[in-house]
């Protein structure tokens, strides 16, 4: 009877480690929602599907380029825990969703948005602009800086000239982006 009371608690054993092995392999990486942001810390808290972390770290740049792009509640992520388990996790970006849209859908542009700033480069050209309608353009051949309600500034690599849409002061604008 020993040797059958040592076999089903060597069973009973199996199960318990495979149960905690599963939980661990569950666990490795989870898509996630954050719930609280600690800035001064560098640390988020998120939730996936009814589990919550505790504080984890963010990834972020931290060589010769450092970023600071603190999550947002509600953002899309992935809570990566090698071993396991959350406690000892990192956070990634996630992606878009819908509460955070991504800010465009040409595959030929690079865009950073920051409350009311929009930067968006490509090939053609870099805009810096502002949802107040403040606007900075720069093309390989012209730059261009808008203030006021239709106010540019424009250099052309030639002149510089002063255009406005109503009515035009010097000249008709040479690139209408």
């Amino acid at each position: 009877m020993t040797a059958m009371t040592d076999l089903a608690r060597i069973i009973l054993d199996l199960e318990r480690r495979i149960e905690q092995l599963d939980r661990r392999v569950n666990n490795t990486v989870r898509e996630a929602r954050v719930i609280e942001v600690d800035p001064a810390k560098g640390l988020v808290k998120v939730e996936a599907h009814g589990l919550k972390s505790g504080w984890a770290p963010w990834t972020e740049r931290a060589g010769a380029i450092r970023t600071w792009t603190p999550p947002a509640v509600g953002e899309r992520v992935l809570l990566v825990s090698p071993t396991g388990e959350p406690g000892q996790g990192i956070v990634l970006a996630g992606g878009y969703s819908d509460q955070f849209k991504a800010p465009s859908e040409n595959k030929d542009e690079h865009v950073l948005e920051v409350g009311d700033l929009k930067v968006t480069h490509n090939k053609e050209k870099t805009i810096i602009a502002l949802k107040d309608g403040g606007k900075f353009v720069a093309t390989k051949k012209i730059s261009k800086l808008k203030w006021k309600k239709d106010l540019w500034l424009v250099l052309d690599g030639e002149n510089t000239r002063i255009v406005a849409s109503h009515p035009v002061i010097v000249a008709d604008d040479p690139d209408p982006h």
